[in-house]
């Protein structure tokens, strides 16, 4: 089944990229901490509203945060994504967003039919609300948390809000955990070192 998976996985990276190209963003994994990023195998899937400008380089504050909070909460081999793939889609024209909502929902949702998750985790309000607009609410049970590099816009306690972070998500994991059904968590830790334009 996790063969399925990974080849399913991987067709639809490939399909990703060669849609947006440079302007694509999908979670690198770190084998090295054993976050599988957009590898990830679930059963649980945290996601975003979309990708930011940002590099997210290894050394990241933002990804660090992410990827440490995962670690910390033993989900490393949980699905990282977001609902849209292209960096600050939001920023992009109107008439273009609304264009694009539909390849990237059917792109989400052929995400989520290969993860076959046992819960969500929505990053940021923004996130939770696209969920609950489409229809993931009725089928998948969804944890919101705080977005973990909002405190870059918001006038807030920097430390503070991390901290709250990390609560909220640690949290949300174990609503999930509590109501999923019985599974070992998985990954493919090797997936994205084999496609370097994921880096």
């Amino acid at each position: 089944m996790n063969q399925i998976k990974r080849r399913r996985l991987r067709s639809l990276a490939e399909r990703i990229i060669r849609k947006l190209g440079s302007r694509q963003f999908l979670y690198p994994s770190e084998p090295e901490s054993g976050v599988h990023g957009f590898a990830g195998e679930g059963p649980l899937v945290v996601i975003g509203i979309d990708p930011s400008e940002s590099k997210w380089l290894k050394y990241d504050e933002s990804r660090m945060l992410l990827y440490d909070t995962v670690i910390r909460a033993g989900v490393g081999g949980c699905h990282l994504t977001d609902c849209f793939k292209e960096r600050s889609f939001r920023k992009t024209p109107p008439d273009r967003r609304i264009s694009q909502r539909g390849w990237n929902l059917e792109i989400l949702r052929e995400e989520i039919d290969i993860i076959q998750p046992n819960g969500l985790i929505a990053i940021g309000v923004d996130a939770e609300k696209f969920l609950y607009d489409t229809d993931f609410a009725r089928k998948y049970s969804i944890y919101p948390v705080i977005h973990f590099g909002a405190f870059h816009y918001h006038r807030v306690d920097e430390d503070a809000w991390k901290d709250r972070f990390r609560r909220e998500f640690a949290g949300a994991v174990r609503g999930y955990k509590r109501y999923a059904t019985k599974g070992e968590i998985e990954g493919l830790s090797e997936f994205l070192a084999s496609m370097p334009s994921f880096i």
